[in-house]
């Protein structure tokens, strides 16, 4: 059974790039909420200990970073910014 002509017009690669898509904008919105408890927390506990603060920021920031990072695959769906272009394919 031969696949359909829509599959046939697209890459393994280009057809992998729509969970990456859902994956990233789950990221995003976990990365909001992630915001909006730090914050909460942070005005709640007006003095937390230094090690709780540090612990709190760099999960923070590495949850910003990894939202930042994986949406990278997801970009190059744009015809200006081809996948050949960023990955070198």
């Amino acid at each position: 059974m031969r696949p359909s002509k829509a599959l046939e017009l697209y890459g393994p690669a280009e057809i992998a790039h729509g969970p990456l898509f859902v994956g990233f904008f789950f990221n995003v919105l976990l990365c909001g909420i992630m915001v909006i408890q730090t914050y909460s927390y942070f005005k709640t506990f007006r003095r937390p200990s230094k090690a709780t603060e540090t612990e709190g920021c760099s999960a923070l920031g590495n949850d910003i970073m990894s939202s930042a990072d994986s949406g990278i695959p997801c970009f190059p769906l744009s015809p200006a910014f081809p996948a050949t272009r960023l990955y070198h394919w």
